[in-house]
């Protein structure tokens, strides 16, 4: 039977315990810069609704790690400005209502005027090169 010897492996063995122990951290800081990212984006593509954008906290569930952008607030009309967004984005079918007071009143269709899905999609790369930035950052500052 042959027996081996590995010499060197000492110093691998701890810089893999080093980024285990700090893998949360590291992935909560990586998250943040790509939600930065997306949010810098969201709000240049659109200036009537980058006062209501917000970015969430990096939350981990049994699915992973994940942030969110979220309109958030109320328009000067007083509506929601999650609705508002919704409306600019996927449009509205005209019709109408009946008010608290039970009049009927008219609501005026609005063409879809989509922003959201088209600014993700072009600053995926820009998102994930900032995630992979601040990673090299982190993991250097643990190697030392």
């Amino acid at each position: 039977m042959a027996t081996f010897e590995m010499q060197g492996i000492e110093p691998y063995i701890k810089m893999l315990e080093r980024l285990g122990n700090a893998s949360d951290p590291i992935i909560i800081r990586t998250i943040k810069a790509g939600t930065k990212a997306a949010l810098s984006a969201l709000k240049s593509a659109n200036s009537t609704f980058a006062k209501y954008l917000k970015a969430k906290a990096p939350k981990k569930n049994e699915y992973g790690w994940f942030a969110q952008v979220q309109f958030k607030g109320k328009t000067s009309s007083g509506e929601s400005a999650a609705k508002a967004a919704s409306v600019y984005e996927y449009g509205r079918k005209g019709g109408t209502y009946t008010d608290r007071k039970g009049h009927t009143r008219p609501f005026h269709a609005q063409p879809a005027r989509p922003w959201i899905r088209a600014t993700a999609q072009s600053v995926e790369g820009e998102v994930v090169a900032a995630m992979q930035e601040e990673y090299d950052k982190a993991v250097a500052e643990i190697m030392g």
